[in-house]
């Protein structure tokens, strides 16, 4: 009989809100411990969660050894830290952004191939269960020629500290929220060649970064995206993404284990409906939800979150890259830099094409 597996010793750098967050699904994961984690400042919860502090990630890498690290610090040491894991042959999984500049996402990825260890960046939408189900449902033609996709993604959030910092950031939401969806438009649409950004007034004026932008993103085979994004209003009971073709529409829900179909071609209860007379009891009985099919999807993680990690894991294991490179962050920062370029000059921005 073979023995048990251990638990692949993981460390985290940065134990800020997301770094707390990262431990406490490692600590709770069986097939994952955390072994240390990295902060110039010795967070409270770490002792009472008996997790060692280092105040030097550094010395942290050297004494652990670990099998892999998280990185959850500000934006702009992503990179910084990034390389000091690659360079000790030690895989990261990076909190997205990927960074704030597409110099220091080169440069992180230039030492993740110089090192041949796994640099990954931690893009839960790459792995949300609804949206992996959708891509197949799309490539089987199930809404026809995709045309439109809207998304309305935020609530009332007023980021502190670092994140309330442009510099720091990177920008504000588009940078924090706006790259998750960025990932979505580019598994479900495709790769966009213009973006066209505005903002409407702050409202949070303690943050640097805009608290709300709407973005549209357009492309050479016909489609559009249009993504509202706000720190400072409400989604209400909206689906976060639509995506609409000539012969359907899919609608998602945040943290959903589904995602409602319409099909264009009436369903039974419709079609029978439709012959319903006189007209204003047929208008009466008539609802988009009798168009609707709801589509479930058999999966524990609706978010993704869990999946990227296990995902990373799997990776290193096996000694494989992961199946979303740190080249597709790369381009998500690439396309969001872009939008940040329109909303600057007031102007229609050309992205640049993907290079492969």
């Amino acid at each position: 009989m073979s023995a048990a597996k251990a638990p692949a010793r993981m460390a985290v750098v940065g134990a800020g809100f997301i770094g707390r967050r990262h431990i406490e699904f490692l600590r709770g994961h069986p097939q994952l411990s955390v072994v240390g984690a990295g902060d110039p400042f010795p967070a409270p919860y770490l002792a009472e969660m008996g997790v060692p502090h280092f105040g030097d990630y550094r010395e942290m890498l050297d004494t652990l050894k670990p099998d892999g690290v998280v990185i959850a610090t500000p934006n702009p040491m992503h990179e910084e830290v990034a390389v000091a894991c690659l360079e000790r042959g030690i895989p990261a999984l990076v909190e997205k952004p990927i960074a704030t500049t597409l110099t220091d996402a080169d440069a992180m990825i230039a030492a993740a191939q110089k090192a041949g260890t796994i640099l990954m960046i931690a893009e839960d939408m790459h792995f949300r269960p609804v949206i992996r189900e959708a891509v197949r449902g799309l490539s089987m033609g199930d809404i026809g020629e995709p045309l439109h996709m809207l998304v309305h993604g935020g609530g009332i959030r007023q980021p502190r500290g670092w994140a309330a910092t442009k510099d720091r950031m990177g920008g504000g939401v588009m940078i924090d929220i706006g790259v998750h969806y960025v990932r979505a438009m580019r598994l479900l649409m495709g790769e966009p060649d213009r973006v066209f950004a505005s903002r409407a007034m702050q409202i949070h004026t303690k943050i640097e970064g805009e608290d709300s932008v709407q973005v549209m993103f357009s492309s050479d085979l016909g489609w559009q995206t249009h993504m509202l994004l706000s720190w400072s209003t409400q989604r209400g009971h909206l689906p976060d993404i639509v995506v609409a073709g000539d012969l359907g529409t899919f609608h998602f829900w945040p943290g959903a284990r589904f995602y409602d179909y319409f099909p264009v071609t009436p369903r039974l209860l419709t079609r029978a409906l439709s012959f319903v007379r006189p007209h204003s009891l047929r208008d009466k009985l008539m609802r988009p939800s009798l168009q609707q099919v709801r589509r479930s999807v058999k999966d524990n993680d609706p978010t993704g979150y869990r999946g990227e990690f296990e995902e990373f894991m799997a990776a290193v294991s096996e000694d494989r890259p992961p199946v979303t490179l740190p080249q597709d962050g790369r381009r998500d920062l690439e396309i969001v830099l872009a939008a940040y370029e329109s909303l600057e000059s007031g102007e229609p921005t050309l992205i640049p094409p993907l290079s492969r």
